[in-house]
């Protein structure tokens, strides 16, 4: 790919006025007949910083309502509908999980239905199956 010319004197003090004057790279890029890159280039080498990129809309829920939700689901056990409704969220339970999924100490752990069986229910478990096997078609 052919390159272009380097950038003159002139272009570039014309690019850190319009820096300065907060006009975007590529609409210096169209004022001078260059190509955006070439304008970012010299915008990063001068240290003049970048733009903000467009980010998108504003959340719609503050950091400090993120903490406090974060925290009831560490220590009360909290689950993310009920963090919503508590809350009063603007926000689906499908955000509410994913703000809870991006911090680190938080695990999801699913709830059992019933608690494991002790070893001693076991064993009767296992002597009461044959058991009831050999019922002749009666249910036990």
């Amino acid at each position: 790919m052919v390159r272009g010319s380097r950038l003159s004197e002139t272009e570039m003090g014309m690019i850190r006025a319009l820096i300065e004057d907060k006009v975007t790279p590529t609409e210096i890029a169209r004022h001078l007949h260059r190509s955006p890159k070439a304008v970012r280039k010299y915008q990063r080498a001068m240290g003049f910083g970048r733009w903000p990129s467009n980010q998108g809309p504003t959340s719609k829920i503050s950091q400090k309502v993120v903490r406090t939700m974060t925290r009831k689901a560490d220590t009360d056990l909290y689950n993310d509908r009920e963090l919503q409704n508590n809350y009063g969220l603007d926000v689906g339970v499908r955000r509410v999980q994913q703000m809870l999924h991006d911090v680190a100490h938080l695990a999801y752990k699913k709830i059992l239905v019933a608690p494991p069986l002790a070893p001693k229910h076991k064993r009767a478990r296992m002597e009461w199956a044959p058991e009831s096997l050999h019922t002749d078609g009666k249910l036990w």
